[in-house]
């Protein structure tokens, strides 16, 4: 009977962890802090890779880069022909700091009720799980775009290894790969 309700409780983590980290961003949107999060490990990201991340459309992207840029954490500049490049500010890499610190700690406390021993087999299934969610390898960059990518670089990460295991390229920290 447990098993049946596995999918509706996944929902429930779900909420429950989106609304922890809600709330330990809560004077930015979950898609500026996305953008954030992202350019802070994948500096000179262009407009375009940055959209195809956050699920945006170009203009929608724009539009998010416009508020980030007027709150001084992000600056655009010219890239190779007709691409506009963006990077964070020093003040965007303290706020993308503050944020995954902050992110770490919710997700922290919400598995404090988990002995060592649990943590192991939830590691053992969360991984699983996000082997196959990375999947179409388009997905890979969306499903990690809040991840600390330098603490789940490499071997470490169940997104990467799931690339690698179907002979896609995973991206390395500092360098973003999309189509």
């Amino acid at each position: 009977m447990r098993e049946e309700l596995a999918a509706n409780w996944l929902g429930a983590l779900a909420s429950a962890v989106d609304g922890g980290i809600a709330e330990a961003a809560a004077e930015h949107s979950g898609t500026a802090m996305a953008a954030v999060l992202t350019l802070s490990y994948f500096p000179d990201t262009t407009v375009g890779e940055l959209a195809n991340v956050l699920g945006l459309t170009g203009s929608g992207a724009v539009r998010l880069l416009d508020r980030l840029e007027r709150d001084g954490l992000v600056r655009r500049y010219a890239g190779q022909g007709r691409s506009v490049m963006a990077r964070l500010t020093d003040a965007g890499r303290q706020l993308a700091e503050n944020l995954q610190r902050r992110r770490l700690h919710t997700l922290e406390w919400i598995l404090a009720p988990l002995t060592d021993s649990e943590r192991r087999q939830f590691a053992t299934l969360v991984d699983k799980i996000l082997r196959h969610a990375a999947l179409p390898a388009d997905r890979a960059r969306t499903v990690c775009r809040l991840c600390d990518h330098m603490r789940c670089d490499g071997d470490a990460c169940p997104v990467g290894g799931s690339l690698r295991d179907n002979g896609e390229a995973p991206p390395r920290a500092g360098v973003l790969e999309v189509e």
